[in-house]
């Protein structure tokens, strides 16, 4: 029983050894190419990864949630120009994010994007702080009444609206 062990083994790491798959062998690679894009298949499968890459409307929110708090410590500092710098890209990563998420639409339209951003747009652009401030205030509680809207009020127990609940 020893010996048909020992056999089987031996025998075993024969066919291994002649495998392609054994270590020194030649192989197929496995690595991904890095051509991922132009090597996909054809039109419906470069466009899918495409899609895939720019994600949904959470890949939107990311780049709000960073823009509104550079916004927000721009007009705490007093500085307009990059307070509304950033403004105006929060509105290009919502409206991108309701092209990829048409059912995300309505709520930040109604909610955000019809009245409350250009009224904050308006509010930095005087370069009046007070007025500033207020008005991004505003913007913030039209974020946290779309979350609730949307159904993802959690999104509204994180550090971003606690810290910005108040200015200093």
């Amino acid at each position: 029983m020893r010996n048909a062990r020992r056999l089987l083994v031996a025998a075993a790491l024969l066919v291994g050894a002649f495998s392609p798959s054994f270590p020194g062998m030649a192989q197929e690679s496995t690595k991904a190419s890095e051509n991922w894009l132009l090597d996909a298949k054809d039109d419906t499968e470069r466009f899918r990864r495409v899609q895939q890459m720019f994600g949904g409307f959470s890949a939107a929110m990311l780049v709000v949630a960073e823009r509104y708090e550079r916004t927000y410590d721009a007009v705490a500092e007093g500085n307009h120009e990059l307070a509304s710098y950033h403004w105006k890209k929060i509105r290009e990563a919502m409206e991108l994010g309701t092209l990829r998420r048409p059912g995300r639409e309505a709520n930040a339209q109604a909610l955000f994007l019809k009245e409350t951003w250009g009224a904050t747009e308006k509010a930095i652009a005087s370069k009046d702080n007070a007025k500033a401030k207020e008005w991004l205030l505003a913007a913030r509680s039209a974020c946290m009444a779309c979350h609730m809207a949307e159904k993802v009020v959690f999104m509204n127990d994180q550090p971003l609206f606690r810290r910005t609940a108040t200015f200093p």
